[in-house]
């Protein structure tokens, strides 16, 4: 049984216990017992907070009355509260964590359910992980972020008993009508930033005819918001408790640091707070989270004096904490046994020096179209927000590159009409190495509702746009919201590139994109960057069209539109391929089949959504002939496709990417590319190689040529027939090649006669891979097996049953009378099967 009551404080009793001029008896005894009326049921209230969040520290009403004894201790003899502040201040301490717990909403978890944050957590860990958390997990982070808010609702809710009656906290109408406002407000106030507390600078003025005293929102917002920061005594953290409990991880370290908390006390204009204990090595995580939690409080009591004294309302007897300037200080009041705390944390030092060792030119090479790549792909992601956040057309939204002299310079230009950015998101994610604002904590403030949308960036990394630097040091970036006005447009400026400090400041009426957005500008360092000839050409248009072929915003470049939104779905498909090939070196690009037009087909994934667009043609050595798109922009090529298919960023530098088809959507579109060949009559050997990639895929190769009898190419029907029809096979696995041992020139072996007893299965690579695209690359052959050898044998042993082979060195053909040789295989089928 606690010896120290709050009722005991020198608040409470100055309050309601003690002689006052500003007013009587009567009135102190009104409060006092309103306020014990709302204490019972918010007792019951917050009793199961720890239950619906388990591992919590303690959040039952002995914290609450704490809160009593902290806020004395830190106003001291300085502070006084009349009986209606101190019935505000102690309803606003009761229900500041009230929101922590189920019982806070009427259709508990269903309610949570319903509210954007749960979506948008639910989204992004899918988006992350792949899967949803748990959902007992989710339910704590929720009501984690929810619980302030709701703090701010609860002094008028309504409690039901029934479907017809109901109940409040607060019991006499007139009263709760009249400070649970106020009350709500002061214990949301303690979960906002100390700037924001400042919108409760006026006071509330009184209830009349119960009072004549006023209420100082601002000091009870203060005095709430510092008492909960510095309670972290031994209260928090009863033994027997955490013996059931049983608390892990940081949860382990809050406890175990808590219970050896002693109560602080107030010397001078400092608090002190001490340890019953050492904290031995084996508990230096617990001891740094003590430290980490007084450096917290000492800010909320600096921060909270400082608005007081800015607003006329004096300071508490409490000005900062003794120890919380280093952990060496802090130690001396808080002991640690056998080692010393080092402030040592791992932070980005130098971070230009980071970008330039990990950024621009180290991460994505000496391509420095990168940097068009990434700009736009930023643009886009913006577009697609604001799509969402406006339910906008999926059609809508536009990014504009263009070229432009300034100060005898040319600069490039690359603007959106995205959701812009505000002046935390341009100078916090936007400039932080390593984050991306769509994964951050910060998208869900900016854009409640927007991760649970649906909405899929690009960007994942946070390191896009750094690329810039590879074009130019000097780098503009001019930028407006999307729902507010011209006046908070903002523009960030790097003069030096990374060896200086940007600068930000309003941007210029004319220079403001027009409709919201952001603009970057970069001052070319050489023109020979992107265009070799030392000018720019009219094919800037082609390039920007080759970095984003399938991308679902419309690009301008100057006032011409390379690209529509989407377009790749429709576009003529000799078109479409002159498009993406325009990024590829000329020793990497391909060939284009004989008639692409009708053989280029889409490819749909089981919802119906075209995922890729292309048609089977075998790669030569060396060469591409299609492309990965992640986000619509060329990310690698791909052997042996003419086309595009939806794919997803293999790396941070997103030069390489994973194809983003499932089996069953391939298998259909490689058994219509079979018919459709065979229609056009190709070459037998490039038919051949085209039913390897049709079987790799998991099509039917139906009619196409699989193997070659002779110096006739045979179907796998004719195969079945051969097979079948006879006990002796002699079999050559892959294309017979000229060699030096052959004795015959290289230049006359094209006239190579097989023999016409010999079946040679040809060997290729029939996958559809993704494949690094650089200006300049190399890659190995796959060692993979080829199936079209893999069917053959099974079906041997299908038609057969058992057989006996032997490698044999054998006459495979001629050229002009001279006998080549090779290994083949013999197959002899046993007798009586």
């Amino acid at each position: 049984m606690p010896f120290i009551s709050y009722q005991e404080t020198s608040l409470w009793k100055r309050a309601f216990l003690e002689s006052r001029l500003d007013s009587n008896r009567d009135e102190q005894q009104y409060f006092q017992t309103q306020y014990l009326l709302l204490r019972e049921k918010a007792a019951q209230l917050v009793s199961s907070i720890n239950a619906d969040i388990p591992g919590l520290t303690v959040h039952d009403v002995s914290h609450l009355d704490a809160l009593w004894d902290m806020a004395s201790i830190v106003g001291g003899n300085k502070t006084d509260l009349n009986p209606a502040e101190a019935f505000v201040l102690g309803g606003a301490i009761l229900l500041h964590d009230a929101g922590l717990c189920l019982g806070a909403y009427r259709n508990r978890v269903n309610d949570l359910k319903s509210t954007t944050v749960w979506k948008d957590i639910v989204a992004s860990a899918v988006q992350l992980n792949g899967s949803e958390p748990d959902e007992r997990e989710i339910i704590a982070i929720v009501l984690r972020k929810l619980h302030a808010e709701k703090a701010a609702e609860l002094p008028s809710q309504r409690f039901f008993l029934s479907k017809d009656e109901t109940i409040f906290l607060i019991d006499e109408v007139e009263l709760r009508r009249f400070y649970s406002r106020t009350i709500g407000l002061i214990a949301f106030s303690h979960w906002w930033p100390i700037e924001r507390v400042e919108e409760l600078s006026v006071s509330l003025g009184a209830f009349v005819p119960f009072t004549r005293c006023p209420v100082d929102r601002l000091k009870l917002a203060c005095l709430l918001r510092v008492a909960d920061a510095i309670h972290l005594d031994r209260r928090r953290a009863p033994l027997f408790r955490k013996a059931l409990v049983s608390p892990q991880g940081v949860s382990a370290d809050h406890w175990l640091f808590q219970e050896k908390i002693a109560a602080p006390r107030l010397e001078g204009d400092a608090l002190v707070f001490t340890a019953s204990e050492v904290f031995p090595r084996s508990e230096a995580s617990s001891w740094w989270l003590a430290y980490d939690s007084i450096v917290y409080a000492d800010k909320e009591l600096v921060g909270a004096n400082s608005l007081l004294r800015e607003k006329l309302r004096g300071e508490f007897a409490a000005r900062h904490i003794k120890g919380a300037s280093s952990p060496q200080a802090f130690s001396e009041f808080v002991p640690v046994g056998h080692w010393r705390p080092i402030e040592a944390k791992i932070h980005a030092s130098n971070v230009p020096k980071i970008v330039d060792s990990f950024g621009g030119s180290k991460l994505y090479g000496d391509d420095p179209l990168v940097a068009i790549r990434e700009l736009i792909q930023n643009g886009r992601d913006a577009i697609d927000a604001r799509r969402r956040r406006q339910g906008r057309d999926e059609g809508w939204g536009q990014i504009q590159v263009s070229t432009f002299e300034r100060d005898g310079e040319t600069w490039l230009s690359v603007e959106d009409n995205g959701v812009g950015m505000s002046e935390r998101v341009l100078t916090g994610p936007f400039i932080d190495f390593g984050v991306s604002f769509w994964t951050s904590p910060l998208l869900h403030e900016e854009f409640p509702g927007l991760a649970a949308s649906g909405v899929l960036p690009v960007g994942r990394f946070g390191v896009g746009f750094y690329s810039v630097f590879m074009l130019g040091d000097f780098v503009r970036v001019i930028t407006r919201p999307c729902d507010q006005g011209i006046e908070r447009s903002l523009v960030m400026e790097f003069r030096e590139g990374l060896s200086s400090r940007p600068i930000i400041y309003s941007a210029s009426f004319d220079e403001v994109p027009v409709d919201g957005g952001t603009r970057v500008e970069v001052a070319l360092e050489s023109l020979d960057l992107l265009f070799p000839s030392g000018a720019v050409p009219p094919q800037l248009e082609t390039i920007v069209a080759a970095i984003a072929p399938a991308i679902d915003v419309n690009i301008k470049v100057a006032d011409d539109l390379a690209v529509r939104a989407s377009d790749w779905v429709d576009l003529k498909p000799s078109s479409l391929c002159d498009r993406y090939m325009a990024a590829m070196s000329s020793s990497a690009r391909g060939s284009v089949p004989k008639g692409i037009n009708c053989l280029m087909r889409p490819i749909y994934d089981a919802n119906g959504s075209v995922v890729g667009r292309g048609a089977i043609y075998p790669s030569e050595e060396y060469s591409l002939s299609g492309v990965v798109a992640v986000g619509g922009m060329t990310a690698s090529g791909v052997r042996n496709l003419t086309g595009i298919l939806r794919g997803e960023a293999a790396t941070v530098a997103r030069n390489e990417a994973s194809i983003l088809i499932d089996s069953c959507s391939l298998d259909d579109w490689a058994t219509e590319q079979a018919a459709l060949i065979k229609r056009l009559k190709w070459d037998p050997e490039t038919e051949c190689r085209a039913a390897e990639i049709v079987m790799q895929c998991g099509g039917d190769v139906q009619g196409l040529v699989v193997a070659r009898l002779g110096d006739q190419w045979i179907s796998r029907r004719d195969v079945v027939k051969l097979l079948e029809s006879t006990a002796r096979l002699i079999v050559h696995f892959g294309d017979i090649y000229h060699e030096d041992e052959d004795g015959i020139p290289y230049s006359e072996f094209s006239r190579f006669r097989q023999r016409p007893d010999i079946i040679t299965l040809p060997s290729y690579d029939g996958r559809i891979r993704p494949v690094r695209l650089q200006r300049s690359f190399e890659f190995g052959r796959s060692s993979s097996k080829c199936l079209l050898q893999e069917w053959f044998l099974r079906f041997l042993e299908k038609v057969w049953g058992e057989s006996d082979k032997d490698d044999e060195l054998e006459i495979v053909g001629e050229v002009h009378g001279v006998d080549v040789y090779r290994f083949v295989t013999k197959y002899h089928r046993r007798s009586g099967d």
